[in-house]
């Protein structure tokens, strides 16, 4: 009989026991957690249970089955979440977070989300106990609930209770208006929550086409609320009341804003909800501030204090820019235009010789546009596995992109030639150039084929100066005046200069800026041209002559001499100007000449430089020069065949000789460009000195005469 009745027994009891664990663990609740993991939403609870995607060695999401009413009160944080009206907030949890993760006035809703160490639900009358992990220390409880703004506790220690209570989030609505009463569009709002508040509202709302905004306030209290438009200088608001009840809150603009700024296509198309940030250049000024264009492509920043700014706009899918400009203080609003082009996107793919992708390798991009403003995407990249390289957001128009070359990309080969036992590093892959215009937005994959093709690249660098547009050419050595350059070119955005081929050998570079006044060509001897293969770098002098011309004339003439000799280095000539400067100078001696029409001419004592900085030579006043002529009457007849000398002379107030000069039958003479001051004139015939006339001129003076033998 027990044989016969045991396996129906066994049977039954094992139903009973599944059916008892199913009804103990449907007691315990049910929840669900979101589908990123980071926020479970509880469904409904009867106990205590943590949520935790941070529980020490537990798995991600699962259930703590641990019993904080086990724990001794010495281990715990206890408390109670309640609403403003002092009930239990059905789906109330708390978490503990360290006090140093907080700030003065609280943190975003995400971040706090990665500090949390466990979420816990709390009980149907809203109270916890939070074991606290490691020796304890100072800690904060953060309570949420869906509907309700977040809150932080106090600093808290082991032991401690609290009590938290939640506000409702508040939806504060209105509209923003002109000065006229129309209603402005992309106005930014920005609600700064009160001090200890936590809170997920958007740091930075926009109004719409209507002037019409929404914003999530974390409860009833004090705000600040800052409005930024283009129709007029920053409204603030502060405080500002804010209650359930209250209101759609109407906003009017009035004034004037110290900077506007319309951002266009490139056909000069407005272009609507662009981003732009003001970024001063100085830490000590104001901080960064940002703002929104309208539909129009305007808006505005004001109460700006003076100084020097950057002006960076960006939109998606074109290229971001950044302009800059100086503000200073004053009665009219200063407007700014920026061109934000369709960016391009290139993708290149690097191929050897064989027709096979090449990984981990350099590619270099120079820009041969004659824009003066930059994109801030990189200048080099390295393939991945396919052999691609892709740059996005650049401008469009002619590059010249470089497959090798730099000094890191012939290290990994080498390096991987050494791995592979490969003795030739450089087979099928020849750095070589692709140039290639490109159109905004998507362009066709274009392939670089590492087979020794190429352009010179010359780069240039100086700390100070804008290079673009300066004229390079390279010169033999040995160069007659009449000599052109062998290969020349421009320098674009990026320093760097695209020229054709030349033989290898030493060459003469010759750089001249771009229309500098006061700066003729730089000339670099001893420049060394290897291959078609590389980018040639080249550091520009640093240092520099300047000197500012007392009184104005035209034209004048600077020239550039060695310590020693009077061979011209350099020289130039300009028309009405009173400032000169010359550029690229390498360390050693130097002097200065000057010289003007109707001015007497000016040296400089020997002037070292260090090749490092430069120097201002200051205020240079030319004089005025003076002149004298006349006629000698009396004159000897011209008897041919017989040793006939008739000289007159200028001699100084100390018997210098100054000039001298030959008389015509007429006897008429003029010395221009004299100094002031007491002179003398002689008159010589033959070997005798027939006739001596002192004289006194002024400067800027003339003076005629008559001599009488």
């Amino acid at each position: 009989m027990v044989n016969r009745f045991s396996r129906p027994m066994l049977v039954g009891a094992l139903i009973l026991v599944i059916a008892l664990l199913y009804a103990l663990l449907s007691v315990g609740g049910k929840m669900s957690t979101s589908s990123d993991g980071m926020e479970p939403k509880l469904l409904e609870f009867g106990g205590e249970k943590n949520l935790s995607s941070h529980s020490g060695d537990q798995e991600e999401g699962r259930t703590s089955l641990s019993n904080p009413e086990n724990d001794p009160e010495d281990s715990v944080i206890s408390g109670q979440v309640l609403d403003s009206k002092g009930k239990a907030i059905l789906g109330a949890q708390v978490a503990l977070v360290q006090a140093e993760a907080f700030d003065g006035v609280g943190m975003r809703r995400s971040y706090l989300a990665e500090k949390a160490k466990q979420f816990s639900p709390c009980r149907s009358n809203g109270k916890f106990r939070l074991p606290v992990p490691g020796k304890g220390g100072e800690w904060r409880v953060l309570a949420r609930a869906e509907g309700f703004a977040w809150k932080r506790s106090p600093p808290l220690f082991v032991g401690e209770e609290v009590q938290l209570e939640l506000k409702l989030q508040v939806v504060l609505e209105g509209s923003v208006l002109s000065g006229d009463g129309m209603p402005v569009e992309s106005a930014a709002l920005l609600l700064r929550p009160s001090k200890g508040m936590v809170d997920d509202m958007p740091p930075l709302t926009l109004s719409d086409e209507r002037g019409e905004f929404r914003l999530l306030v974390p409860g009833d209290g004090k705000y600040r609320l800052e409005v930024r438009s283009s129709e007029g200088p920053d409204w603030v608001l502060d405080p500002i009341e804010v209650r359930s009840d209250m209101k759609p809150l109407v906003i009017q603009i009035d004034g004037r804003p110290d900077l506007k700024v319309q951002v266009i296509s490139a056909n000069g198309e407005p272009i609507p909800r662009t981003r732009v940030e003001l970024q001063a250049t100085k830490k000590s000024m104001a901080g960064n501030r940002v703002s929104w264009t309208n539909s129009e492509g305007w808006t505005s920043f004001s109460s700006i204090p003076p100084g020097s700014y950057w002006l960076v706009a960006e939109k998606e899918n074109h290229v971001r820019l950044r302009q800059g400009f100086r503000w200073q203080e004053g009665d009219n609003v200063d407007f700014r235009e920026i061109v934000l082009p369709l960016g391009a996107n290139a993708h290149i793919q690097v191929l050897d010789k064989n027709g096979e992708p090449v990984p981990d390798f350099d590619v270099l991009r120079h820009s041969l546009n004659r824009a003066r403003v930059r994109d801030e995407a990189s200048n080099q990249m390295v393939t991945d596995a396919e052999g691609r390289v892709h740059w996005r957001g650049i401008f469009p128009g002619e590059y010249i992109f470089l497959g090798g070359g730099s000094p890191r990309a012939s290290q990994r080969q080498e390096d991987a030639s050494a791995e592979e036992g490969s003795t030739d590093v450089t087979k099928g892959r020849a750095p070589s150039t692709l140039r290639a215009q490109l159109a905004g937005g998507e362009n066709p994959e274009l392939r670089l084929i590492l087979d020794g093709h190429a352009l010179i690249l010359f780069q240039f660098f100086h700390p100070d100066l804008d290079l673009e547009g300066g004229q390079v050419g390279l010169f033999p050595i040995r160069q007659s005046a009449k000599s052109k350059p062998l290969s020349k070119g421009a320098v674009n955005a990026q320093g760097v200069a695209p020229m054709s081929p030349v033989p290898p050998g030493d060459y003469e570079l010759h750089f001249q800026l771009p229309n500098r006044l006061g700066n003729p060509a730089c000339i670099i001897p001893g420049v060394r041209v290897k291959s078609v293969d590389e980018v040639i770098e080249i550091a520009l002098p640093k240092s520099w002559l300047a000197g500012q011309i007392q009184p104005e004339s035209t034209p004048v003439f600077v020239e550039l001499l060695p310590e020693k000799g009077n061979k011209v280095i350099r020289s130039l000539s300009f028309g009405l100007a009173d400032t000169f400067r010359i550029d690229l100078l390498s360390e050693g001696a130097y002097r200065i000449r000057v010289s003007g029409q109707g001015l007497l001419p000016w040296s400089s004592p020997p002037i070292r430089l260090d090749g490092e900085s430069g120097i201002h030579l200051g205020a240079i006043a030319l004089e005025a020069a003076a002149s004298v002529g006349g006629v000698v009457l009396g004159l000897p007849p011209m008897k041919k065949n017989a040793f006939n000398i008739r000289l007159i002379q200028v001699l100084d107030s100390t018997g210098g000789l100054l000039r001298t000069a030959s008389l015509d039958e007429s006897g008429s003479f003029l010395f221009e460009g004299l100094p002031p001051g007491e002179g003398v004139l002689r008159v010589q015939i033959g070997m005798k000195v027939a006739l001596e006339r002192s004289f006194s001129l002024e400067g800027g003076g003339s003076l005629e005469l008559q001599l009488e033998l």
